[in-house]
């Protein structure tokens, strides 16, 4: 299913917001002050989906950010459950690869719990590996997540 893709603007958070809270509980999901900071932050793109020819209704976001020369990072990852086996996810990671592929980018790295066995089967899906167990990465339900990573090709006229 196709969905249209673009970049977050200001009048968007409140939404990024809500769906931050739909698909993670309290302590795991992003406060909209720690949000707003990752969507601020120096190297960071943020990107909102939703219906194809409907700009308006958003349905899942990603936030990416270009860390080092080299390395790219998948800060979230999130989609409506309603809206989840359709694509949407994946048309998101594909599109934040894409764009850390073309500002040098040639490894692209990202978090999940160890108990969030379809977010890993996902990743898994789209090319990622398991690099390794980060101890007690979610402190607040001392939860290990583990670090997955994917190399990226190196495109033309990238960095």
């Amino acid at each position: 299913m196709p969905f249209t893709i673009r970049e977050y603007g200001p009048s968007d958070f409140n939404r990024l917001c809500q769906i931050e809270k739909i698909c993670f509980p309290p302590g795991l999901a992003y406060t909209p002050e720690l949000l707003h900071s990752y969507i601020g932050r120096r190297g960071a793109f943020s990107l909102v989906a939703g219906p194809d020819g409907k700009g308006t209704e958003i349905l899942g976001f990603l936030i990416g950010q270009h860390e080092r020369a080299t390395v790219g990072h998948v800060v979230a990852l999130d989609v409506e459950p309603a809206a989840r086996r359709c694509g949407l996810a994946a048309q998101l990671l594909r599109a934040a690869e894409q764009r850390l592929a073309r500002l040098g980018c040639r490894q692209v790295v990202l978090e999940t719990a160890v108990t969030n066995e379809a977010a890993q089967k996902f990743f898994r899906k789209m090319g990622y590996v398991v690099l390794r167990t980060l101890p007690g990465f979610y402190a607040s339900h001392a939860l290990d997540a583990l670090l997955m990573g994917k190399r990226l090709p190196r495109l033309p006229n990238a960095g």
